[in-house]
């Protein structure tokens, strides 16, 4: 079986010039029509709305290739896998694969995938499904990577019964892909490190609380850098999860402490003092994310009760949030021996 994808390895891997190619519009890339047993077939299908960009259409020897080239209406896409927008766009592919009126969708795993399999960049996303279509059990590869301000989304089905071509025709079809995006890449700076959170100040509020305001939110961010897992799944605006919230609190407190009071930073302190201050962080900084469920040893009545006669009229000042810059950790594919 192996022979049928040794073609399209020669050309990927020599970049024969003589293989036909065909332009993957809207983008700049030229991509081989022939991928082992698969052959582009008929005409590129071009989208009313011009977000969607085009799509390309492989077949052969029971196997499916649909390539997609469109930039969602994203004003800036990077190059690679691994950025908030592609993170974005390989989410929304597979909730519409789950959502396609398939029966019996198992989704089996996950990765950044290797272009190149010896190399670190470029990357596609890739995830993997199994289902029933029409009848029939099919495995499905989603992939996805940005270059040239456009998307490159393929969508590979294959019949289980062929499994045992999946793995050479998987590494036929990226290494592909690497060589019609490669020439379209912009360099990769080595020093260059992306900002893996952001803080940002509420701006209402006085100085003095202020200054808790960056104590607060320079623990959720350190919680977020050594447990990146919590981090939002695309990036964006880091909801803190409950024993973070309460060890940020803790530490406003230290700093209060050793510092001026504030009116806050005082009312912080009795809560604290009285033992309440997880029931503070539950009742008054309560997130969606965080359940119905309470944690053990939460005294809510006790604290209600409390509350009631020592925190009229007591509001939370406003602290800010934390933007986390770049997508959760994905497993890497490790280097082909």
């Amino acid at each position: 079986m192996r022979k049928r994808w040794l073609c399209l390895s020669v050309i990927a891997a020599a970049n024969v010039a003589a293989a036909g190619t065909v332009k993957l519009a809207p983008g700049p890339f030229e991509m081989v029509d022939r991928i082992g047993p698969m052959a582009l077939s008929g005409e590129p299908h071009k989208y009313q709305d011009p977000r969607l960009g085009q799509s390309y259409q492989y077949y052969g020897g029971g196997l499916s290739l649909t390539i997609y080239v469109f930039n969602a209406g994203f004003p800036a896409i990077p190059d690679g896998g691994d950025s908030i927008p592609t993170c974005q766009a390989f989410e929304a592919a597979k909730q519409d694969l789950q959502h396609a009126g398939y029966s019996d969708v198992t989704f089996k795993s996950e990765q950044l995938a290797r272009l190149d399999e010896t190399a670190d960049f470029p990357l596609m996303r890739e995830a993997v499904f199994e289902y029933v279509r029409e009848g029939h059990a099919t495995v499905s590869y989603v992939w996805i990577t940005g270059a040239a301000n456009q998307f490159v989304k393929l969508r590979f089905s294959v019949d289980p019964k062929l499994r045992d071509e999946l793995l050479d025709a998987r590494r036929a079809i990226l290494a592909a892909v690497g060589e019609a995006i490669k020439p379209h890449l912009a360099p990769v700076d080595p020093k260059a490190k992306e900002e893996t959170t952001h803080i940002v100040i509420d701006s209402s509020g006085n100085t003095q609380e202020k200054g808790l305001s960056l104590t607060y939110l320079m623990s959720i961010a350190a919680r977020v850098d050594k447990n990146p897992g919590i981090a939002p799944l695309c990036g964006g605006q880091l909801v803190p999860d409950f024993t973070g919230e309460v060890q940020a609190f803790e530490n406003v407190l230290q700093v209060a402490k050793e510092s001026d009071a504030t009116k806050f930073s005082k009312r912080l302190d009795e809560i604290a003092s009285a033992g309440f201050l997880e029931e503070f962080v539950w009742t008054y900084r309560h997130r969606d994310e965080w359940g119905a469920t309470l944690p053990d040893g939460l005294e809510l009545e006790k604290f209600d009760g409390w509350r009631k006669k020592r925190l009229k009229r007591f509001k939370v000042p406003a602290f800010g949030y934390v933007e986390v810059n770049h997508p959760r950790p994905m497993t890497l594919e490790p280097v082909t021996p």
